[in-house]
């Protein structure tokens, strides 16, 4: 009887220790904050990339938040590294004053798209960092605006004229004209399709910094897509863009 008695009171701690144990294994021990510990079944792992879910647990969210996937990520490209961004910003990361046209031709789209083109990285350019402006013209046709930092410019095109003191060679392609001069510290080149010659000369007069004059809108703009002056009324036009009467 007494043997039995002892063997009982003998085997208390020993039960007590096992269940302890067995109670132990349902996760690891808390750490001295009160926070599970890493590898608790029980929580998230701490992944900024896991979101709730309306019913319950979670999900991985996409690599890209909302407002990354609202920018076009950056292109390289030949010229430098392009990327789309807002007129301000363009603004910002240039060493020069942009200038914008102040006379476009009627339902010019002003906001069609801002390209900034920056060095990539081991690029060594002078004409960088550059801004392109694009125009899109109503019925077609657009005007594309390329400014970066002036440094002297020359070309073998025989057709040169001069617009507001500055020396400007023009360029004819089928169904576009390139034009490139300088103007306060920027080299300017305009490619323009859907246009008539003439406008193009009133474009490059209206020249002037953002936002300092107010921009107008001409009637008469739309013509030439053959790279060719459009003939105004009561003249024809010649091979070099001149009318006769």
């Amino acid at each position: 009887m007494n043997t039995t008695r002892w063997w009982r009171v003998l085997m208390i701690p020993a039960l007590t220790a096992a269940l302890a144990a067995c109670g132990n294994q349902g996760g690891p021990a808390a750490d001295s904050g009160g926070t599970p510990a890493a590898g608790d079944p029980g929580q998230p792992p701490a992944d900024s990339s896991l979101v709730p879910m309306i019913a319950s647990g979670t999900v991985r969210a996409p690599a890209t938040t909302a407002a990354s996937a609202a920018t076009p990520a950056a292109k390289t490209t030949p010229e430098g590294r392009r990327r789309t961004v807002l007129l301000a910003e363009a603004v910002k990361a240039v060493p020069f004053t942009l200038l914008e046209p102040t006379d476009l031709p009627k339902g010019a789209d002003r906001g069609s798209a801002v390209h900034l083109i920056e060095p990539y990285e081991g690029q060594a350019a002078d004409h960088l960092p550059a801004v392109r402006m694009i125009y899109d013209l109503e019925g077609g046709g657009s005007l594309i605006l390329l400014q970066s930092p002036a440094r002297g410019l020359t070309s073998d095109t025989r057709e040169i004229t001069e617009i507001n003191g500055h020396r400007v060679y023009i360029h004819r392609k089928p169904g576009q004209f390139i034009i490139n001069w300088e103007q306060d510290g920027v080299q300017l080149e305009l490619r323009a399709t859907g246009i008539r010659r003439e406008a193009l000369d009133r474009i490059i007069e209206s020249m002037a910094p953002l936002g300092s004059k107010p921009v107008t809108s001409s009637d008469d703009a739309a013509g030439g897509t053959d790279g060719t002056a459009a003939a105004p009324a009561g003249g024809a036009a010649t091979a070099t863009g001149a009318t006769t009467p």
